[in-house]
């Protein structure tokens, strides 16, 4: 094989490259990651008002929830709240 038909081939292949991307339905930027998995603790605020927020942990894997409001005043790590678990009986 000489150096001409490498050429042609790398033509050919490159030039289906260029317009297979340029008939797809969508757009390289469009394709989304997967999101990732959660883990154990997750987090959530809730801003009330301009002064005052809440914090909300979940653990999921036993199911409880802690809530912290932040209009309260807390010392040495008091404060929150232990909402339980749905899991548990009451």
């Amino acid at each position: 094989m000489n150096a001409r038909s490498w050429s042609v081939g790398i033509f050919v292949v490159v030039g289906c490259l260029i317009l297979a991307i340029g008939w797809s339905n969508f757009a390289p930027a469009q394709i989304q990651a997967p999101a990732p998995a959660a883990g154990r603790y997750q987090f959530s605020l809730k801003a009330l008002d301009s002064s005052n927020t809440v914090l909300f942990v979940f653990d999921s894997t036993t199911g409880r929830c802690w809530y912290r409001d932040t209009a309260t005043p807390t010392a040495g790590g008091a404060g929150w709240t232990d909402l339980g678990s749905p899991l548990e009986k009451k």
